[in-house]
């Protein structure tokens, strides 16, 4: 019990220190994008470093590349079919489709896709530091694990800086049911995977609850668990985000809480601009209750069952 209290107060307390901060405005808001961008290429970057020092990461990349799409296909299918059942729910289904959904065009999208895409680079310069190994994996972890309390300072202090009302969000009934479709989905798929590959049942949890925040997920499941198992971690989570970018106006066709669903954690930011366009503002109070539940469950998630 302690322990789970634990990780409890190490991913909220961060969280909660940059809600606080009473900061307002577009400048403020154009400033802390800014510096959550930069945040991002430090992750990226470090988890490189940590991908170059561990030995083991270069004999297992074909392994990551063939368990990653088995891995994607079968998470893909059963959040899809558990968020097909989903809008069945009454409070769901007053979400409806607007007529004429309004989506990003395919040259934004792609542009969108090229610009998550670019992250790489920065993955790939950190990995080739690392195999200079000038800094121990020791140092490593600590310069990433630095790097993540300030990301989750970062993202408190985003929802302030846009007037977004935690206790709202969270208590959102719609948002809730949307988000433990996606989370009990994962799970399942998680069993899955782990009878089809060599993966543990604990690791196959924490590749799976990333929900798309693989700026968080990558280096925090390569800390816990090496470098194959957060590469693993990553590739599901870009994967899933970049299909939502190019994929969302076919997934929402369904029903627009598909797509909010699938979404995942990147509700909350990336790809809010595309379901605000598609469907209106009114979509707005259920991409963020689900997007932010989800990033509050992936830190903790993996935190538990990686120890």
């Amino acid at each position: 019990m302690t322990s789970v209290f634990s990780i409890l107060f190490g991913v909220a307390a961060p969280l909660i220190l940059g809600y606080a901060v009473p900061l307002q405005g577009h400048p403020w808001q154009q400033r802390i994008a800014k510096a959550l961008n930069w945040n991002i290429i430090a992750l990226m970057f470090s988890m490189g470093m940590l991908f170059g020092v561990d030995k083991d990461i270069h004999d297992n990349l074909m392994k990551i590349g063939l368990v990653g799409v088995l891995a994607f296909v079968i998470l893909t299918v059963c959040n899809g079919l558990g968020l097909l059942l989903v809008t069945r729910h009454r409070s769901v289904q007053s979400f409806k489709n607007p007529e004429r959904p309004v989506f990003a065009s395919l040259r934004d999208r792609l542009w969108s896709a090229l610009q998550e895409i670019t992250v790489l680079v920065y993955l790939i310069a950190g990995f080739f530091i690392g195999q200079l190994e000038f800094l121990s994996i020791e140092d490593i972890h600590h310069l990433s694990w630095g790097v993540l309390i300030v990301l989750l300072v970062m993202i408190g202090l985003d929802l302030r800086v846009h007037g977004i009302h935690l206790g709202k969000a969270m208590l959102n009934k719609a948002g809730f049911i949307m988000a433990m479709v996606v989370f009990v989905s994962s799970l399942v798929a998680a069993v899955l995977i782990h009878f089809v590959s060599d993966l543990s049942l604990a690791e196959s949890v924490a590749v799976t609850s990333g929900y798309g925040w693989y700026s968080l997920t990558g280096v925090l499941v390569t800390q816990k668990a090496g470098a194959y198992i957060g590469g693993l971690a990553f590739t599901l989570d870009i994967c899933r985000e970049l299909l939502v970018i190019l994929s969302l106006p076919v997934l929402s066709r369904v029903h627009s809480a598909v797509g909010v669903g699938y979404c995942g954690a990147t509700a909350v930011d990336v790809t809010l601009p595309f379901l605000k366009k598609a469907y209106g503002i009114e979509i707005v109070p259920l991409a963020l209750s689900s997007g932010l539940i989800l990033s509050v469950i992936t830190p903790v998630l993996i935190m538990a069952v990686l120890g």
